[in-house]
């Protein structure tokens, strides 16, 4: 109790939280308290473990195990079964031990009791266990999304949870949501699997059971059939007299342990039909045979003569309804004491039996033929069902329930097997109809694409309404009934494809025109080369060969001709490309030649004779591997390229001497005052002789030769140069020359070919600006000159 009274902070009331603790601490009274999520086991979890499942079974009514702990439970029951088997067997024993000594004194009783114990019904508790065990289905739950949320309907993709209603698929073993199995599944007439296609029965999907604290076992019970007939008369045994598979029949088992206790017996039933064998012997040992002195001296014909004539009088009682199946032996005396052939059998325990072992007889006989009655119902619902024409075309069971609801086939038929019948018998013909369909639409296909194939005018640019037009002129198609039912589409397709196979085979033979095309200009391409090739070893082609040179010899060679008639490249591409590739070949060897001249300080020179090369070059062994032609087209072009860096600096020469003397003659046009005819080479020397342009002038003879020239030029009154013509044609035949064939010596041309030309338009330039100067003051001295001449004359 909590101390309410000496709490200084204590309400004046007694409040619900003190209550539930002075309660929770007494021991005494009802606790009442909410359970949370973590009390309730999650619809992944195993019953047993009540643990996430790594190897999930689902038994048929939705109760999910983990494989491995149904193995680990089966183990340990089994060896607690064993044990308490092996202590029954113990007691058993010692009770056979002591119930020895009273059978010499209660035979009798004890042999009725027997008889009366092989009238007991099967032990089915077990097989329906064992059926149960064997129908667990491998379970398989969609791809993990969280840690929480571990599981997700892999049509919908919904998470899986205890508040999710979800189903199990036997066919697809896949957990769906009950939304899928509703509105996806049962939608439809025909039942499918939405993953696989498969189709569907009710048998096929199992509702998973949800929650559940796992604090309690399952109250279902699974009980054993029981007929309807009213069992026989058994002296009661006690619990601890039967064995363990018994004892809990008697007290009522759960469907685990009967699924264990079948799982066991399937491990071990080889050991287990062993012990049944041994028990069995041991009973018929421990079971006293009969007194012969108790028994009538009855001959084996006539014994059976009276069996035979009292199960004719239970036959005839049944069938009058005085006897029934359900009736105990007690019962059925009463109704059968009358007859007097009930007195053919004396000993009343031998009357029961038979009673008992007709009884069964007849149940079992029945049973047959109940079996048999439904089987030939089914057959006959089945071949009905199938020449039905309602069925060639899909159609619902909810339908064909209304629309067969007067035959008497139909009703003959159990409602569960009715549905699964009519949905297999459903499926069969309609896989049946498509399956005939197909072949019919192969065959059609085949004869129509061998029609076409027939046909010389359908061609590429065929359409298919002028191919409907050509078909229908074709015997073979109209004679043709199932081609004239054959559907549009279906031969438009086929026409298609047949077009498609055309231009297929169209394209691979303009490809192989197109192959043997170019074989055949590859070929004439080779020919042409190897004649190039010819020219090359008779020496009229060479690097640096020119097209024109070799033109003539080249173009009357029926080669060419053939060269001419083919697309691609033409003859002088080929030329080009093949002297391009000597010039490649000459050029390496042309190194190789200048390294070996260099390192042994020779110099080709224009006096230099080819012998004397050959000489320096076949000193080393490079040489081997320069052909001779090459050897001696670069001593010719070395030669030449000598000649004319002699004739270039001559040439140079000559234009220095050339600019000097324009550079003294614009000298002598700049002077201030300007010079006039009469102007002495006395009187100008001191002016001019500090200057640059004087001191350029090599002698003073050209000097005065340079004075001389420019004063007869003021006396015509022509002071422009008449150079530039001259230089446009020297510049042409510049350009025309051949230019040096070594690398370097090609270099070092450029770079002097354009240092000369810079140099020759700067100095333009320059002659140009003096000369417009200089125009201007001779315009003046020579009007000047003309105006002293005419003053002259005036005078004169």
């Amino acid at each position: 109790m909590t101390r309410h009274g000496k709490n200084n902070t204590a309400s004046s009331f007694y409040s619900a939280a003190e209550r539930a603790k002075d309660a929770k601490a007494s021991g005494f009274g009802t606790l009442h308290a909410r359970l949370t999520a973590d009390s309730i086991k999650d619809f992944d979890c195993c019953s047993l473990t009540l643990q996430p499942c790594r190897h999930p079974v689902i038994s048929p009514e939705g109760h999910i195990f983990d494989r491995e702990a149904m193995i680990e439970y089966f183990l340990a029951q089994k060896k607690k079964i064993n044990k308490l088997t092996k202590s029954w067997e113990r007691q058993i024993e010692l009770e056979g031990e002591a119930m020895k000594k009273q059978e010499e004194e209660k035979q009798v009783e004890r042999v009725r009791r027997l008889e009366a114990a092989t009238g007991l019904p099967a032990q089915e508790s077990l097989k329906v266990a064992e059926t149960s065990r064997k129908r667990a289905i491998n379970d398989r739950f969609s791809s993990e999304v969280a840690a929480k949320n571990r599981y997700m309907c892999p049509v919908t993709h919904d998470l899986l949870t205890n508040t999710t209603k979800c189903a199990y698929l036997k066919t697809s073993k896949t957990v769906v949501t009950w939304d899928v199995v509703e509105k996806l599944i049962k939608s439809e007439a025909n039942w499918v699997d939405p993953l696989n296609g498969k189709p569907l029965k009710e048998s096929d999907i199992i509702e998973l059971k949800r929650g559940g604290t796992g604090l309690c076992g399952s109250p279902a019970q699974v009980q054993p059939p029981v007929h309807q007939t009213a069992a026989p008369e058994v002296p009661q045994k006690n619990d601890a007299q039967l064995p363990p598979q018994q004892a809990g029949d008697s007290i009522g088992m759960s469907e685990i342990e009967r699924a264990m206790l079948a799982t066991l017996s399937e491990l071990d039933g080889s050991k287990q039909s062993a012990k049944k064998e041994k028990k069995d012997k041991k009973k018929k040992e421990q079971r006293p045979s009969i007194d012969p002195e108790n028994v009538d001296d009855v001959p084996k014909e006539m014994r059976k003569r009276q069996v035979e004539v009292f199960r004719e009088m239970l036959r005839l009682r049944y069938e009058e309804g005085k006897v029934t199946l359900n009736d105990s032996w007690e019962h059925a005396v009463k109704f059968l004491g009358s007859d007097p052939r009930f007195r053919v059998i004396q000993k009343a325990a031998e009357k029961k039996q038979i009673f008992y072992a007709w009884r069964e007889q007849q149940i079992e006989q029945e049973r047959e033929e109940c079996r048999a009655q439904k089987l030939k119902a089914k057959r006959d619902l089945e071949l009905w069902l199938r020449e039905h024409p309602r069925l060639k075309k899909p159609l619902r069971y909810q339908r064909a329930a209304q629309l067969f609801a007067d035959e008497p086939l139909w009703l003959a038929v159990p409602l569960d097997d009715r549905r699964d019948l009519f949905l297999d018998v459903s499926h069969d013909v309609l896989k049946e109809l498509a399956k005939t369909e197909a072949q019919l639409k192969k065959r059609n296909v085949e004869a129509l694409t061998n029609i076409f194939q027939n046909m010389s005018k359908i061609g590429l640019r065929t359409t298919w309404a002028d191919a409907q037009k050509l078909l229908v002129k074709q015997k073979a198609f109209i004679n043709d009934t199932e081609l004239l039912n054959m559907e549009k589409m279906d031969a438009f397709d086929v026409f298609q494809d047949f077009i498609q196979e055309a231009e297929i085979q169209h394209n691979l033979a303009k490809a192989q025109g197109k192959r043997v095309m170019y074989r055949h200009d590859r070929r004439v391409r080779d020919e042409f080369r190897a004649f190039l090739v010819e020219l090359q070893q008779q020496g009229k082609i060479q690097a640096f060969t020119r097209w024109s040179s070799l033109a003539p010899t080249i173009c009357s060679d029926p080669r060419f001709a053939a060269m001419l008639l083919q697309p691609g490249s033409t003859p002088l591409d080929m030329f080009k490309i093949f002297v391009k590739e000597l010039e490649d070949f000459f050029v390496a060897d042309a190194r190789i030649v200048r390294e070996i001249l260099k390192e042994g300080n020779h110099e080709i020179k224009v006096d230099t004779t080819y012998d004397e090369v050959l000489e320096w070059v076949q000193a080393d062994e490079r040489q081997r591997l320069i052909p001779s032609n090459h050897l001696r087209l670069y001593y010719t072009r070395k030669v030449e390229g000598a000649a004319q860096r002699i004739k270039d600096r001559e040439r140079e020469q000559q234009r220095v001497v050339k600019r000097n003397r324009d550079h003294f003659r614009d000298l002598l046009g700049s002077l201030d005052p300007p010079l006039t005819v009469e102007s002495q080479w006395a009187d100008v020397l001191p002016r001019i002789e500090a200057s640059e342009d004087y001191q350029a002038v090599e002698s003073d003879e050209l000097r005065e030769q340079y004075f001389a020239e420019f004063l007869r030029q003021i006396a015509d009154g022509c002071l422009h140069s008449h150079e530039g013509r001259k230089k446009k044609k020297e510049k042409k035949r510049r350009s025309d020359r051949h230019s040096s064939d070594s690398e370097d010596d090609d270099e070092k041309g450029k770079k002097h070919k354009k240092r000369r030309d810079d140099d020759d338009e700067r100095d333009e330039k320059r002659r140009k600006r003096k000369s417009q100067r200089h125009s201007r003051s001779r315009s003046r001295s020579a009007d000047d000159h003309r105006r002293s001449s005419r003053k002259k004359r005036s005078s004169d």
